[in-house]
């Protein structure tokens, strides 16, 4: 059982990567930036009370690939929407399909029939950072981290999950990032492919990703991404 609810945790999370994320692993961690880049990276999120974006994703295994449109609303420590139309590939649903994921509950549907039934086989908890660390990027899970008080580090255990986060040593950003749960090994490398800076914001514009033992590539380009600043 214990099992089945891990899988189900990073199938609820590819789900709702088909609404972001493609394959591939960042580069090596930076010699510069350290816990104080990242905590300087966190300190900057602390203002945004909206993210916003529309673009397409790509999600991709030995069976075929799926491609879809979709609309994301990130609300830091509150909320997170993703929706759009799956399109038919080797899931075995598609159709509209919509995820709202809390800090504390995640529930995803399609065509309005839930993905997750009963509540022995629901994921909790685990699933929110792991959705903020494909539609957003590793950046974003920091402030996540912070309101979680597992605080910032390049290697933290939080929430049952491990991360890991890898610091580019030219621009001190977060260019690759890893979420690990040990029961059954399931885990997420993602990438940051091409961000644009919004004052001390970054903006993911491609992110590309690989969820591990599924071996699910994903992939997203944001036509259009924004912040509110509080």
């Amino acid at each position: 059982m214990k099992r089945h609810m891990i899988l189900n945790v990073f199938s609820l999370a590819l789900t709702a990567a088909v609404l972001c994320g493609c394959a591939g692993r960042g580069p090596g961690r930076g010699e510069t930036g350290g816990a104080g880049g990242l905590a300087r990276i966190a300190d900057g999120t602390r203002s945004v009370a909206l993210v916003e974006g529309n673009g397409k994703a790509v999600v991709e295994n030995r069976l075929g690939k799926i491609e879809i449109e979709f609309e994301m609303f990130y609300e830091p420590g509150r909320i997170l929407q993703l929706m759009g139309e799956l399109e038919p590939g080797f899931l075995p649903f598609d159709g509209e399909i919509e995820v709202t994921s809390t800090p504390d509950t995640t529930l995803a549907y399609v065509n309005g029939m839930p993905l997750v039934p009963d509540s022995e086989s629901y994921p909790g908890r685990v699933v929110h950072p792991a959705l903020i660390s494909i539609c957003l990027g590793g950046e974003w899970v920091l402030d996540w981290l912070e309101k979680q008080d597992c605080g910032v580090a390049e290697k933290v255990e939080c929430g049952g999950i491990g991360f890991e986060f890898d610091l580019d040593g030219e621009t001190g950003r977060v260019k690759s990032w890893t979420l690990r749960h040990e029961d059954p090994d399931g885990s997420y490398d993602g990438f940051l492919y091409r961000s644009r800076s919004e004052g001390r914001l970054q903006l993911p514009e491609i992110l590309t990703g690989m969820a591990h033992p599924f071996e699910v590539a994903v992939y997203v380009e944001y036509y259009q991404i924004s912040a509110t600043i509080r």
